[in-house]
């Protein structure tokens, strides 16, 4: 493992060295002017002396030429081999609408400390994250602009079938047609369809487009966990099974099916939960944080209050984060009433400032030998299947599968016992985790052991010895 990781800083320092080679022979080029004549011509010479074609150099100067001109500390973070090309290139792309350097370099500042650590995805989410926050204004513009663009675009594939895509799509739109499409399919499934439902979602977006295909029983269950403990295991070695709860065999695009209908969309029907995180401040209007749709990513604070906007007759929840961006306290309030989302939102805010003046914090999860009292549900005696409010709480607390490197959304996992049921462990959040079920197979395979020391803080130990922490990922 110490090889491996050698080699790849090594290449790091050798791609940031050809990038600065790349810029330096660029800027030489183009210093006496030129113009487009001469980009062209020096481009032109890095394309046969690299034996590259057109699109191979163009990638290779999107990424030298912003490590170059804005990004200093990214370039010195691959220099170093903190991160690596793939790394660097996800925060170059981000700033290719980044309206000036100090902005770039403000979204670089953000982002920098934490990207040795993360993968490119988590990278990616970090980057769009503090693109809006750094400049919210910049953001609206470069999302008006690309939706100025939108278009649909249709292209063979080499298997003799067609891609058809939609392109720079309002997000809030988009997202509500997915869910149409993902309660269709559903529908469908429930109906008696052998088929998968991502083979249903695609015929469903077909059919809809074409004005043909099935009908399914309209509206579709909205299936929501039974309330009910179960009262032991069917099959410890799957645990338990939220993959149901999004079609059994969801994938990564399912998981964008779960945001409400748009503004345009919202009279149509569909079943579904709505999934937005958005600040308080930003909900209310007194602020311009970006939100987020789980699955989907990070969205300007005008998009998150579209989408909020259309959640008339939903069930509201809301968590309080500590100053570190960690869940500390949950909770639901009653859907509104049509018309009522002004309402709505001024009873959440009452909601949560109240329970800041009760909030409590505990380290472990309150329950022992001795512990008769139990208000916050946390802990289920005798019980393998928890409660849908202890369920809710985990998957709040976590947002994601447990592995460090995952991102699959904790509602699309199976929630686990750290130390299996029948060995004698509790349905507890001190013992209960999100893993997908590829990671549920993995911490189940020879050589893998996962620790559960504190609620939300895992520690996995590979069949090499090495220990890899990770805590409950943070809302801001």
């Amino acid at each position: 493992m110490t090889a491996i990781g050698a080699w790849r800083r090594l290449g790091s320092w050798a791609k940031a060295g050809e990038l600065a080679a790349v810029a330096a022979l660029l800027e030489k080029r183009t210093r006496g002017g030129g113009g487009v004549q001469a980009f062209e011509s020096a481009v032109s010479e890095i394309q046969l002396e690299l034996t590259l074609t057109g699109w191979g150099a163009a990638r290779l100067l999107e990424l030298a030429c912003p490590l170059a001109d804005k990004l200093p500390g990214t370039m010195d973070a691959l220099r170093q081999g903190l991160i690596d090309e793939a790394k660097a290139r996800v925060i170059a792309r981000a700033v290719d609408g980044a309206p000036d350097a100090t902005t770039a370099r403000l979204m670089e500042r953000r982002v920098l400390p934490e990207a040795p650590r993360q993968t490119t995805g988590q990278l990616r989410s970090a980057v769009q994250r503090a693109l809006i926050e750094v400049d919210p204004g910049a953001a609206e513009r470069r999302r008006a602009n690309a939706e100025a663009d939108r278009r649909v675009e249709l292209r063979a594939t080499d298997d003799h079938t067609a891609d058809l895509c939609g392109r720079d799509l309002p997000a809030d739109q988009a997202l509500a047609a997915d869910n149409r499409i993902t309660a269709l399919a559903r529908a469908l499934k429930t109906d008696g369809s052998s088929h998968s439902l991502a083979f249903l979602r695609a015929q469903v977006f077909l059919d809809l487009l074409l004005g043909a295909g099935l009908t399914p029983s309209w509206p579709p269950t909205n299936d929501q966990p039974d309330e009910r403990p179960d009262t032991g295991p069917a099959d410890e070695s799957g645990d338990i099974d939220n993959r149901a709860r999004f079609g059994e065999d969801a994938d990564a695009n399912d998981l964008r099916a779960r945001p409400p209908v748009s503004r345009s969309a919202s009279k149509a029907g569909f079943a579904g939960r709505v999934h937005l995180i958005v600040p308080l401040h930003t909900l209310l209007g007194m602020a311009e944080q970006p939100g987020e749709v789980p699955g989907h990513g990070m969205v300007p604070a005008s998009v998150a209050r579209a989408i909020a906007a259309t959640a008339t007759g939903r069930r509201w929840c809301y968590t309080v984060i500590d100053q570190s961006g960690c869940a500390v306290g949950h909770g639901h309030i009653p859907p509104p009433r049509d018309g009522d989302e002004e309402m709505n939102r001024e009873a959440l805010a009452d909601l949560i400032t109240a329970y800041f003046g009760g909030l409590e914090t505990r380290p472990g999860c309150g329950h022992g030998p001795n512990s008769v009292d139990d208000p916050g549900n946390r802990h289920i005696q005798g019980a393998y299947r928890p409660p849908e409010t202890l369920r809710h709480r985990v998957e709040t607390r976590d947002r994601t599968c447990r592995f460090p490197t995952c991102r699959r959304p904790a509602e699309a996992c199976d929630l686990d016992h750290t130390v299996p049921y029948d060995e004698g462990g509790t349905t507890c959040d001190c013992n209960l985790a999100p893993l997908c079920r590829k990671h549920h197979r993995l911490k189940q395979s020879a050589g893998w052991t996962l620790l559960h020391p504190e609620p939300g803080r895992l520690v996995w130990v590979t069949p090499t010895g090495r220990k890899y922490f990770v805590s409950p990922d943070p809302y801001a």
